[in-house]
């Protein structure tokens, strides 16, 4: 009888180590999940954008990070409304896809194919990609447009989770391109620096101020 006890009191232990190993994976792994937001102004079809979509999810998914596509926002007279997005929170990412009339509008040289709104040290919550640019650079190449909007998302999406020197001298967050390397871009060579893997998921972690 005792050793039944026994038997019972370990059985009930090891469920509660479980239990908690289970919990601790389960917030590691929301910790590990970036929520990302687009607004498609450039009106890519679904289909076609999933592509792209897949692309991000799998340079983010190598560095141990989830990527959580949420719905578009709704917009009224100029500004994103939140009333039909009940999972809106401050944290979400997001990514705004624009014509080149709408870049060509600014100040945003041509060379530019996406930008994020960050700042050094404090990173940011709103990328652009500008679409027309994208396709542009893909004409005459082996590289899939969607997959270079993927590529190009990826970048600007690693500028708002890096809070600092988030540019490098090679991988997905290199800095500065030549025409002609776009050209001859093999996606598959691109990923984050370890460096850069571990700054990304500590930031998802533990949150930064913005």
């Amino acid at each position: 009888m005792y050793r039944s006890f026994g038997t019972r009191i370990l059985t009930l232990l090891l469920a509660l180590i479980l239990l908690s190993h289970a919990s601790l994976r389960a917030e590691g792994d929301e910790a590990r999940t970036v929520s990302i937001r687009i607004h498609n102004y450039a009106h890519i079809q679904d289909g076609a954008l999933a592509r792209a979509q897949e692309v991000v999810s799998g340079m983010y998914g190598t560095i141990g990070v989830h990527t959580d596509w949420l719905e578009p926002l709704q917009q009224s007279e100029g500004i994103f409304d939140c009333v039909d997005a009940p999972d809106c929170k401050p944290s979400d990412l997001m990514v705004i896809i624009l014509t080149a009339a709408m870049a060509n509008r600014g100040v945003i040289p041509e060379s530019i194919l996406g930008f994020a709104a960050a700042d050094p040290g404090v990173g940011g919550r709103i990328a652009y990609v500008i679409y027309d640019r994208v396709k542009d650079i893909t004409q005459g190449t082996q590289v899939d447009d969607m997959r270079m909007m993927g590529i190009v998302m990826a970048h600007e999406i690693g500028h708002l989770l890096l809070t600092d020197r988030s540019h490098s001298e090679d991988g997905l967050m290199r800095g500065n391109w030549l025409p002609s390397e776009f050209r001859s871009l093999r996606p598959g060579d691109l990923h984050f620096s370890d460096l850069q893997a571990v700054e990304i998921r500590r930031m998802l972690r533990e949150g930064v101020p913005r």
